[in-house]
């Protein structure tokens, strides 16, 4: 605990944070293009009518063999593609276009960025084989060997600060029927693994483990905490491993995860979203209302923060670096009070890391830049202010793809599926965006 003066010090700058007084609306430093994108792409997703027809022509797109419905050999379809959605959502398709685009986010006041690529396997639900985004024309070793210059390739688009996210199925056929067998990963697998993580640490950057569709998840958090294990110990968190807090035994899960790194001495890097696969994952595994899914999100976040998860108490709490992920504003700002919270009652917290999709959640994103702006802006204020300052300041990302227009259209599919069930959430959004339109070209409208 602090001492009282630091205490004091540290309660007064929680009355005037950011957050406890107004703020300009989130979106006003949003460009206009991203806005009018929003609110048509938000109007597709949002729309029961058009949101199927939506996925119908994308799906048609991304599994068509015609040349004239390739995004990577039509330029036409392409330039359309790319201008209305890639542009939105994803990084880029070239490494300097990745780039730039990277320093924009940044520039823009974010702590950082989640870079992925974006080619992925998934298993289709109703067969008993694996669909493969890939060819399948290379052997097995070489779908490994390029699925780890791939992400070495990601790496140096980013740098100290940023995360990394990779998927384990991403490496092709022999890796994911591993994971359904319950195997370790071979050999190869292995070397890519630690290569990767290993090149993450020279630079800053951490490495975020994505969940997977059930038949793959027990394995995936097994591999993750092999490399938790191995690499998280010098007291900070180099790989995450994600928990979903829609499945019923994620605190259970996240328990587990705790007691091992507590027994073994490493630090656990946790990754917390809601879920990214109800609409193939089992039901009954999944709680049965969004409350629930809700409250059990909040009381992981609450109670990591809080080291008090029982049977863990501040005396004998593991060392946990925890990323708060999802696009719900009430748990955010949930999380953003908290931290400011126990920062003032004198704890020494962890930094907490927050992110959203890229061209989802503006609004939450945008807020969480403003807090982090106000937060590191010192004037007036001691050195010792400041520095509380800083440790209640919010870190927020955006976390991105990047890759070929037709990886992409693949990715951003899926990722169009895991949210047709948030309308709500994208309603919430859009309703903020035409504000934000209304601000700027009626601005005398009452």
């Amino acid at each position: 605990m602090a001492d009282v003066p630091t205490a004091i010090a540290s309660e007064k700058l929680v009355a005037s944070f950011p957050g406890q007084v107004q703020m300009r609306a989130p979106l006003a430093q949003a460009s206009t293009t991203t806005l009018v994108r929003s609110l048509l792409l938000g109007k597709c997703f949002a729309s029961p009518t058009l949101f199927p027809m939506c996925m119908k022509l994308m799906k048609v797109i991304i599994n068509s063999n015609s040349a004239l419905l390739s995004p990577d050999r039509n330029i036409f379809l392409r330039a359309l593609v790319r201008g209305l959605i890639c542009n939105h959502f994803c990084a880029g398709v070239t490494p300097q276009e990745v780039k730039e685009k990277v320093a924009s986010i940044k520039a823009q006041g974010y702590g950082g960025v989640i870079l992925g690529f974006s080619r992925e396997i998934v298993v289709d639900d109703h067969e008993d084989g694996l669909m493969s985004e890939d060819t399948q024309r290379n052997s097995n070793d070489k779908c490994i060997g390029e699925w780890l210059h791939a992400n070495l390739d990601t790496l140096k688009l980013i740098g100290t600060g940023d995360y990394m996210n990779i998927k384990f199925t991403g490496a092709g056929q022999s890796t994911s029927e591993a994971l359904l067998a319950k195997k370790s990963p071979s050999r190869q697998m292995q070397e890519a693994l630690d290569t990767i993580v290993r090149q993450a640490r020279s630079q800053g950057t951490c490495i975020w483990v994505d969940a997977e569709q059930q038949a793959f998840q027990p394995m995936v958090d097994k591999w993750a905490i092999d490399l938790m294990r191995k690499h998280n110990r010098d007291g900070q968190a180099w790989v995450y491993n994600t928990i979903q807090a829609y499945l019923k035994a994620s605190r259970q899960v996240v328990l587990e995860h705790m007691r091992l790194a507590k027994d073994e001495g490493w630090t656990l890097g946790i990754k917390l979203v809601r879920g990214a696969y109800l609409t193939s994952d089992m039901r009954e595994r999944i709680w049965a209302t969004k409350p629930e899914t809700d409250e059990n999100y909040n009381s992981i976040v609450r109670d990591v923060l809080s080291k008090s998860f029982p049977p863990f108490d501040k005396t004998s709490f593991p060392g946990v670096n925890l990323f708060v992920a999802g696009h719900n504003k009430e748990s955010i700002r949930m999380a953003t009070k908290l931290v400011r919270d126990l920062v003032a009652s004198g704890e020494d917290l962890k930094p907490v890391g927050y992110g959203q999709l890229q061209g989802m959640a503006d609004e939450v994103s945008c807020e969480l830049v403003q807090l982090r702006k106000a937060a590191n802006d010192s004037t007036g204020l001691s050195e010792e202010e400041a520095r509380l300052r800083r440790q209640m300041a919010p870190q927020p990302y955006k976390c991105l793809a990047w890759g070929s227009v037709s990886d992409c259209m693949h990715f951003l599919t899926r990722r169009a599926v895991e949210n047709a069930t948030a309308m709500d959430r994208l309603q919430d959004g859009l309703v903020e965006v035409r504000a934000e339109l209304k601000r700027r070209f009626l601005p005398f409208r009452s």
